[in-house]
């Protein structure tokens, strides 16, 4: 489970009392009624930062991210399982929106990104285009020039008398929509090297199909992703040092 690795990860950092807030966050007041502009202005500038790690208060880099649990992603005719998975790219961030509800504990968060890879391990099984796939090994998936909206709700917990946000996972989704991707499956027909470049060929001259057939179980695992980078920055920084009244 994602949370059960978020404990493993986060158990040092728990145990700390509270650190100064990084010079690179600007906290931002609820009252200010410019408050949406201060919070993306201010993740604008410690994204970059946050991703490459802080070990002052404890920040792991997550560049790139390991993720911490297989990932199923099933279509109509379709199931691909990856093991091992390793995420590049969020250092290409562009943060287009990030809007605060603070009676209902929700954000909503845009962001852009040039190039999002997936790397892994994957078992397949099943038709696309009425070609029959199996095989496992490798592979890579890139997303390019991708807008994803993350919309979350946060709980509150306290620690060491400083009160933390920390995602619902429940009540955490993530749409994305691409201008590309780009999928290659290594070791196809237990390793026919001319079969597997031609269906991999085939896939990406035809890739929306394919991306539209697992885009619900990509969603899931993009909603994983995003709520491991915003748990792992919410249990390393006090919630009232980041939001002022």
């Amino acid at each position: 489970m994602i949370l059960q690795w978020l404990i493993v990860l986060l158990v040092s950092v728990c145990s700390l009392v509270a650190l100064k807030l990084p010079n690179y966050i600007t906290p931002c007041s609820r009252s200010d009624p410019n408050h949406n502009a201060c919070t993306l202005a201010s993740a604008r500038a410690a994204v970059p930062k946050f991703l490459k790690g802080d070990r002052k208060i404890g920040l792991p880099s997550l560049l790139p991210l390991k993720y911490p649990q297989s990932s199923v992603l099933n279509g109509n005719s379709l199931k691909v399982t990856l093991n091992n998975l390793t995420v590049y790219g969020l250092d290409n961030i562009d943060i287009k929106e990030l809007q605060f509800d603070y009676e209902a504990r929700k954000v909503k968060f845009k962001s852009f990104n040039k190039q999002l890879d997936i790397k892994a391990n994957y078992t397949i099984d099943g038709r696309i285009l009425f070609i029959p796939l199996q095989g496992s090994g490798p592979c890579k998936f890139e997303f390019i020039n991708g807008t994803y909206e993350y919309n979350y709700e946060y709980g509150i917990e306290t620690r060491n008398g400083k009160k933390y946000a920390k995602i619902i996972s429940a009540r955490s989704t993530c749409k994305y929509d691409v201008e590309k991707a780009i999928f290659n499956l290594q070791n196809l027909f237990n390793g026919n090297e001319m079969l597997g470049e031609q269906t991999n060929r085939l896939i990406n001259e035809n890739w929306m199909l394919l991306n539209e057939e697992l885009r619900p179980s990509i969603n899931d695992l993009l909603t994983g992703v995003h709520e491991i980078v915003t748990n792992v920055f919410y249990q390393n920084i006090p919630l009232d040092e980041l939001i002022l009244p």
